[in-house]
């Protein structure tokens, strides 16, 4: 995930330094040697990014992992605590 969304960013900056330069008119040297360290900046930030993503979707599913098992967890107890209460015919103990 982190590289995916690495190269996409060094690539659109890659892609905006080149039409910039061209359009405002700069020769291809200086074209192609921004380009680049664009794209490597992209790439960096990119991982960054991409790091910080993952970070918090991890944190997030991790998070709601433990509410479901803590929820299945309560309604297991639940209906073990109603199957005690019921005899084996399926009726319910008098309480006298």
């Amino acid at each position: 995930m982190t590289g995916s969304i690495a190269a996409q960013i060094g690539l659109l900056a890659f892609a905006t330094t080149c039409l910039t330069g061209l359009f405002v008119g700069n020769d291809l040297q200086a074209v192609l040697t921004r380009s680049l360290v664009a794209l490597v900046v992209g790439s960096a930030v990119g991982h960054l990014a991409g790091a910080s993503a993952k970070l918090v979707l991890r944190e997030h599913f991790a998070r709601r992992k433990h509410d479901l098992d803590a929820a299945h967890f309560a309604a297991v107890r639940a209906a073990d605590e109603a199957a005690t209460e019921l005899d084996p015919t399926g009726e319910e103990e008098s309480r006298a």
